[in-house]
């Protein structure tokens, strides 16, 4: 488990939808079907991309990922 306290998050934010994956392929991803102001949070990345194309992943505990 992270030590992301995802509750707190949400409670912090009402009425904004914020999704939390433990891992998931790509943030962007799972963003993409999300009203305006949603958040996709994850505790790891594994196939994600960033700019201009290139692979993009982010190891688990290493920090946040935001789309």
């Amino acid at each position: 488990m992270s030590g992301i306290d995802i509750e707190r998050i949400r409670a912090a934010f009402p009425g904004r939808r914020i999704d939390y994956y433990e891992a998931i392929d790509s943030t962007m991803r799972a963003a993409s079907g999300l009203e305006v102001g949603g958040v996709v949070l994850a505790g790891e990345q594994t196939a994600g991309q960033g700019r201009l194309g290139r692979a993009w992943h982010s190891e688990a505990g290493a920090g946040s990922t935001v789309p």
